[in-house]
């Protein structure tokens, strides 16, 4: 059953290319069969560099905190792996996820990009969360499910496209990204698995 009603906060849409402020002025040609169309502003990026290297340094880094065995798991499947919650909660400072990894007890951090067009619904102060948590539809969606709101907050999101959230004002992991739409999600070595692909290259 659809929830109905206009979102209420719509406005703080933000894609990581804006957020971030990558360059895909420049237009070049990506075969259309062969990439699927979510990662076409990431092909035409990668069509840029003229190696793997320097594609995968140059994307914004997240950084997420996990066990030797979720590592294991991240390394081998990506995040799409069995062992990795529904979201999955990044840092874009290596240091504060190196310090929070310590004192969970997650002591390895893995390095991610986060695609350009990735749909981000943007928490920039604390009364953004309040609106979330007062949302009339988000309230709707617990009642209806038996869920509770937090819970709610994601459903209701994923029903407005969204692939997950970028919060900015808790200094402790700002800016932290809380992403269920795993889809968006590439390791450096699937990036650089995808570079070659955009390039016709062979492993």
């Amino acid at each position: 059953k659809a929830i109905q009603g206009k979102p209420a906060i719509a406005s703080n849409t933000q894609t990581v290319k804006s957020a971030t402020k990558v360059n895909t002025t420049k237009s070049i040609a990506v075969n259309p069969t062969t990439i699927p169309p979510e990662l076409q502003p990431l092909a035409r990026e990668a069509k840029k560099y003229s190696s793997a290297e320097e594609f995968v340094k140059a994307q914004p880094t997240v950084y997420h905190n996990t066990s030797i065995e979720g590592a294991k798991g991240i390394t081998e499947n990506g995040f799409m792996s069995g062992k990795v919650a529904d979201s999955v909660y990044f840092t874009g400072d290596k240091t504060k996820a190196i310090a929070y990894g310590k004192e969970i007890g997650s002591p390895k951090t893995i390095e991610a990009v986060i695609i350009p067009d990735a749909k981000l619904f943007t928490l920039s102060k604390s009364s953004d969360s309040m609106k979330l948590l007062q949302n009339k539809d988000v309230q709707a969606l617990a009642k209806y499910k038996g869920i509770n709101v937090m819970k709610a907050i994601t459903e209701y999101l994923k029903s407005q496209g969204y692939d997950g959230i970028i919060e900015t004002h808790d200094a402790r992991f700002s800016p932290q990204y809380i992403i269920w739409n795993k889809d968006v999600i590439q390791t450096k070595s699937q990036l650089t698995d995808f570079y070659n692909k955009v390039k016709g290259k062979k492993k």
